[in-house]
């Protein structure tokens, strides 16, 4: 007469990976529905303070830059460069 480990144990690895993977195929669903919204700031919204009291006094740097190879890049230099 077979205990009641012996019964069980086949069919809880099969419950498990079911459940995994329709937790996996959930999170892929709600990644992919999630990643088709708008961005959080638009490009003119000041995002500080600082930002709109730059951009009042025309000081402000762009945010980004092309370089030689037409590349856009961040403009951290300019925007983190002391004031004068």
């Amino acid at each position: 007469m077979p205990t009641r480990t012996e019964v069980t144990c086949p069919v809880r690895p099969r419950i498990r990976a079911g459940a995994l993977w329709m937790a996996m195929g959930l999170f892929a669903i709600a990644s992919a529905a999630g990643g088709c919204q708008r961005s959080l700031f638009a490009g003119e919204t000041s995002r500080s303070p600082f930002d709109s009291f730059d951009r009042r006094r025309n000081t402000d740097a762009p945010p980004y830059y092309y370089d030689s190879f037409g590349t856009r890049r961040p403009n951290i230099r300019e925007r983190l460069k002391p004031r004068s």
